[in-house]
């Protein structure tokens, strides 16, 4: 019985300490870090053409005035090859976002490497998202 009891005092050990460390690892990300990746995720699933995703990264507001099969049908002739995040600035509310990125595209078989496009992103039920409505996404269109 003894025996019984030290086994289950060191299990209780155990999992005490891998929750202290568990939670000692729960540091909140920031908001920068945060839009970095979904920036990150977004424009990847550009390169890659992955279109139904693509769509999930714009502001619901967008979503609820396109529909997704019209989105994802959409003909496209500029190709998204690379791109790199080059400047996050956060509003003091966290809840807006401009973001510079350059990337690289590919248009009638010309490639324009390091094409400037800024983006607007809101914060939405604590979830970043692309601010399409209203915006040209050209990456020629002059941006304010």
């Amino acid at each position: 019985m003894k025996c019984n009891g030290r086994i289950l005092w060191a299990a209780a050990y155990a999992l005490i300490l891998s929750l202290s460390a568990g939670c000692a690892s729960l540091s909140p990300i920031n908001p920068k870090q945060a839009l970095e990746e979904r920036v990150g995720n977004y424009m990847q699933a550009r390169i890659n053409e992955k279109w139904n995703k693509v769509y999930t990264f714009f502001d619901p507001s967008y979503r609820k005035t396109v529909s997704r099969e019209s989105f994802v049908h959409t003909p496209r002739n500029i190709l998204f090859k690379a791109f790199k995040v080059e400047e996050i600035n956060v509003s003091p509310s966290e809840n807006q976002a401009t973001v510079k990125v350059r990337i690289d595209i590919a248009l009638q078989g010309v490639t324009f490497p390091d094409a400037p496009q800024t983006q607007h992103w809101i914060k939405e039920s604590g979830e970043w998202f692309l601010k399409k409505a209203g915006q040209k996404m050209n990456p020629f269109t002059k941006q304010e």
